[in-house]
């Protein structure tokens, strides 16, 4: 059932799905592939909404307020 599939997503594959929607965002945010050398920041964003319960608006806020962000090279 569905309840059963989102309570086995959350037990189970948590720490994936937070990773995947991290390097979504910040990739759609930085308009390019995610780098080896965006891990930095991928964990710092990772601990910063951690403490919010990962909701999708302090992601958002930590992903404008990163360094890659904030430091990005438009052509």
């Amino acid at each position: 059932s569905p309840g059963e599939l989102k309570q086995l997503l959350l037990s189970d594959y948590r720490d994936q799905i937070i990773d995947n929607a991290i390097r979504q965002v910040l990739g759609y945010a930085l308009g390019r592939r995610i780098l080896p050398v965006d891990r930095p920041a991928i964990e710092k964003i990772k601990h910063s909404i951690r403490d919010n319960d990962y909701r999708m608006t302090d992601l958002i806020e930590a992903v404008a307020l990163s360094f890659p962000f904030r430091h990005k090279e438009t052509p």
